[in-house]
């Protein structure tokens, strides 16, 4: 098989594999840290990428490096997106667990007050910590902005209940001037690397 051979059958299972993930262009591009133009010309069979890319790709689309040079049909495609969702919600299940677990240990052990249910608002944070975590790996930045914004507020809301503090509006409003600085944040664009 020659060069542009290959390059033609790569193009047609990049397009097939990128499509079935439910993936532009640009989105590919993003999770490559390439830029789309990179993937347009992969897509065009004008270049292929190096082993390393082939390797990633491979691994964002759910399928093997030979699924996309052989020239066998495609195989089905693992629904990347699907698995990812619920892996995600999964991991956001695990600190509501934990804290329904203590929660039990500490009603079982006799302990008593009316501070018990914090365990549940306790596991906030943390549910937007393991949030951050898997947002900034594989979902875009208007999630992992609503995971840090999750993470500000139920911070705040902790600290709120925790201490029963009545005059609750100047630590609503740092949080305000914090979530601002969030979304200031998030809206700035950094350069792409360039291949």
């Amino acid at each position: 098989m020659d060069e542009q051979a290959l390059k033609n059958i790569f193009a047609k299972k990049l397009v097939f594999y990128r499509k079935s993930a439910g993936l532009t262009q640009s989105q590919l591009a993003e999770q490559l840290n390439y830029s789309d133009k990179s993937v347009s010309k992969w897509e065009r069979a004008e270049s292929l990428p190096d082993i390393l890319v082939l390797t990633r790709l491979s691994e964002i689309l759910g399928v093997t490096a030979n699924d996309l040079l052989s020239s066998e049909a495609p195989a089905r495609p693992v629904n990347v997106r699907l698995n990812r969702i619920l892996i995600t919600l999964i991991a956001l299940f695990i600190p509501w667990l934990a804290a329904a677990l203590v929660f039990a240990i500490l009603m079982v052990a006799g302990v008593s007050g009316s501070w018990l249910w914090l365990c549940f608002i306790y596991a906030l944070p943390v549910s937007a910590i393991v949030g951050i975590v898997f947002t900034s790996m594989w979902w875009g930045k208007f999630v992992l902005a609503c995971s840090v914004s999750a993470l500000l507020w139920s911070i705040m809301l902790c600290f709120v209940l925790t201490f029963s503090i009545v005059k609750t509006s100047a630590f609503f409003l740092a949080a305000g001037v914090f979530q601002i600085m969030i979304i200031l944040f998030f809206m700035i664009k950094f350069k792409k690397p360039k291949e």
